[in-house]
């Protein structure tokens, strides 16, 4: 343990955990995990949480593919939705990985991603920063198939 770290062992129950730098910079090892999101502590709730770019990003997102422009083209095969009806297709079952599987290959989520990429170059800041969303939706279309792959 170096200096800028002490034991936290008298305010959390996580196993060896340590917090790092200086109480105004109090991370918990185990919150900088993926599997945790970010919890200041009582003493550090003034510390910007230094992920907030990125989990606005992923939770935009997350947003986009939940009930922006993917759910509503691709998660009712074309049907509105209501959210009486509940007939949401899971992502996985969605063209995003469909036409991977037919094609046997991620190409055309790769080629989605580029074109995307290329199409946000000509765009005003908001427009472009959709298309950045769309970018990581197909990313993690991408993702699922490269996971699919290894559990063949």
């Amino acid at each position: 343990m170096t200096g800028d770290e002490k034991g936290c062992e008298d305010r959390c129950t996580w196993p060896g955990c340590r917090i790092l730098g200086p109480a105004s910079l109090h991370y918990h090892l185990h919150d900088l995990s993926p599997e945790r999101a970010f919890e200041p502590t009582p003493d550090d709730t003034a510390a910007p949480d230094p992920y907030a770019p990125l989990r606005e990003f992923l939770d935009g997102a997350l947003e986009r593919a939940t009930a922006g422009k993917g759910h509503q083209r691709h998660a009712n095969g074309g049907r509105e939705f209501s959210r009486e009806s509940m007939l949401v297709r899971p992502f996985l079952e969605q063209p995003i990985l469909g036409i991977p599987r037919l094609l046997g290959s991620p190409d055309f989520l790769m080629g989605q991603i580029i074109k995307k990429g290329l199409e946000a170059r000509g765009l005003e800041p908001e427009a472009a920063m959709r298309e950045c969303l769309d970018i990581a939706n197909y990313a993690a279309g991408m993702w699922c198939w490269y996971r699919e792959q290894g559990d063949q």
